[in-house]
């Protein structure tokens, strides 16, 4: 019958009780998908059944992935396809590092690309955050690098102009799209990417609009890039960096969503 076992110890301290672990199953078209989970018993032992799923996609690899009391990974098993047999992964032994506290690991042990005197204000207000986007933007000089949730091009602003804008007349403002196209035409090297969901348009995802935009946009050099993922499973990281230096962590997405697209700018 297919099952999986681990045994899951942390270094030091021994059996890691009540651990959630999931079993994901990786799909061609859709990427990786949980199907079921269970949680570690006193001793650290983990028996699933997938008995179920093994009968329904035979071929299709499996992966087993433990998750601390916050959610976060921190293990990951070998990729396995189910067999009629027992599939034992044996004892593994966690470091503490990777199974709690705020450094993050990379489930190695060691916060090896922690860096020093670093400074991070917290932006409240996006007319606070997003000016400082455009301030930040503005002053690069050597490279800026976006990896963007959405980036609804032609329907926001990072600034009103003037602020608050005028009932009744076309608003305007600052683009960041602009702002963008602006520094890479001053040598600014300018990669994007994209969250994109494969088969769908907007306003699922914006990655065919922004492609568009830089294509028509000529002359210019931003390398736009899509990041493919499921529907159920987004990229939602947002955050721009600007010469190795300087990064700004976006909470809100840049995103119009139920306007229609020629009336975005009367609004």
């Amino acid at each position: 019958m297919p099952t999986v076992k681990v045994k899951l110890l942390e270094a030091g301290a021994g059996a890691i009780s009540n651990m959630t672990v999931r079993v994901w199953q990786f799909d061609p078209t859709v990427g990786a998908m949980p199907l079921l989970s269970g949680v570690t018993d006193s001793t650290g032992q983990l028996s699933i059944n997938v008995l179920l799923f093994a009968l329904q996609d035979p071929l299709k690899q499996m992966e087993l992935r433990a998750e601390n009391s916050v959610g976060r990974e921190v293990w990951r098993s070998a990729l396995f396809v189910p067999t009629i047999l027992t599939q034992d992964f044996g004892t593994v032994t966690l470091p503490g590092a990777d199974l709690r506290g705020l450094l993050v690991t990379n489930l190695t042990g060691t916060a090896t690309r922690l860096t020093t005197n670093n400074r991070a204000t917290p932006l409240v207000d996006n007319a606070v955050a997003w000016a400082e986007i455009e301030t930040v933007v503005q002053v690069a000089v050597s490279s800026l690098l976006l990896q963007m949730f959405y980036f609804d091009v032609g329907n926001e602003f990072l600034r009103f102009d003037p602020d608050p804008p005028t009932t009744d007349v076309p608003t305007t403002g600052v683009r960041l799209e602009d702002l963008v196209l602006t520094r890479n035409r001053a040598g600014v090297s300018v990669r994007i990417l994209n969250r994109f969901a494969a088969s769908l348009d907007y306003p699922v995802h914006t990655a065919r609009e922004v492609r568009q935009f830089f294509t028509d946009q000529q002359p210019n050099t931003v390398a736009v890039r899509d990041f493919v993922t499921s529907i159920r499973f987004p990229m939602h990281a947002k955050f721009i960096v600007v010469d190795d230096g300087t990064g700004v962590i976006i909470g809100s997405p840049f995103f119009a969503g139920i306007l229609r697209r020629q009336d975005a700018c009367e609004h």
